[in-house]
């Protein structure tokens, strides 16, 4: 069996910790370009997160009453007692025979490429849109969202706006990130229970040079599966595009699983309508079972409409062709 080398074990250490969210801005950012242009580290990273999957289904539940002293006792009471002897070995003509012989190993192989081969891809595609891998594959496409936010922020020392485009629907965000270089052409709209990998690849230069008609059928494809902030009005009906003043970053929603269908009531379809997951302004993801945040509903403004908030403390995300 071939041993890993260091320099692999450095990088699966590195996937592990991006996975985690433990590392800094710069080494996000290394690590997010090398996935880029190396296949392997993006399936190692796609089996780091089966693994860590079972995690995020459990991270809601509390360990049972007592469980420490339970344990404790039930080993004392296994070690305390007195254990019967174990027989004497058999001896026998097949006692000098190695225990794996060359055909198991090949049994053994042969299983393993099967598994491999066959066995992971239909695992991956039994994954319900409910389940904890595609939970957190989906936070982690809003979390690579925030990233590119705060590096657009960084560059142009101003929040993205979607009123920048030729026609202000939320899903422009996505052309607006990407032609200013800060969210990987090609990344995917769609959250993973949904459907097959779906990029949006249409650039501002496009959409300008459609018609309305031609735009309409375009916008809701551009931020299929998400919804983006539909900003605030202040007193004086001027619009802003994020919530600031009143609000520290960690309780800013500027992302959300897309809304369902009928807006007016109902979880996000993403997850089997369990819940939703949102990302706040300082980058942080949380999956929510309910619409409201601190009593306020963020598909929904203070008028009970798809709109931009009334005043900085109503948060309202609008899915792809969402209008402030």
């Amino acid at each position: 069996m071939r041993m890993a080398s260091e320099t692999e074990t450095n990088m699966n250490d590195q996937l592990l910790d991006y996975l985690l969210d433990r590392l800094d801005e710069p080494a996000k950012r290394q690590v997010e370009a090398r996935l880029q242009v190396d296949a392997a580290a993006r399936r190692q990273l796609e089996l780091l997160r089966l693994a860590l999957a079972p995690l995020a289904a459990d991270q809601e539940m509390a360990p049972p009453p007592n469980l420490a002293a339970r344990t404790v006792a039930r080993v004392a009471e296994h070690v305390c007692r007195e254990l019967p002897r174990a027989p004497a070995p058999l001896r026998s003509e097949a006692a000098g025979r190695p225990w794996w012989r060359r055909a198991d190993v090949l049994v053994a192989a042969s299983l393993l490429v099967v598994f491999a081969g066959i066995g992971l891809p239909l695992l991956l595609r039994l994954r319900g849109p409910s389940s904890a891998v595609v939970l957190v594959e989906c936070q982690e496409n809003l979390r690579r969202f925030g990233v590119a936010l705060k590096d657009y922020e960084a560059v142009h020392k101003q929040p993205p706006s979607i009123e920048q485009a030729p026609y202000n629907v939320a899903g422009v965000i996505v052309p607006v990130l990407q032609d200013a270089g800060v969210l990987p052409s090609g990344f995917s709209v769609r959250c993973p229970g949904h459907g097959p990998y779906q990029p949006c690849n249409l650039t501002l230069a496009d959409i300008k040079a459609m018609t309305p008609a031609e735009f309409s059928r375009h916008a809701p494809g551009l931020l299929t599966s998400y919804a983006f902030t539909l900003g605030y009005r202040d007193g004086d009906g001027k619009w802003h595009a994020v919530h600031r003043a009143d609000s520290s970053a960690n309780a800013v929603l500027i992302f959300a699983d897309s809304p369902p269908p009928a807006v007016a009531a109902g979880n996000s379809p993403n997850h089997g309508s369990r819940g939703q997951n949102v990302l706040f302004l300082d980058g942080h993801v949380q999956f929510l079972t309910q619409r409201t945040l601190a009593g306020d509903d963020f598909y929904l403004n203070s008028d009970r409409i798809v709109a931009a908030g009334n005043g900085t403390r109503d948060f309202v995300c609008g899915n792809s062709a969402a209008k402030p």
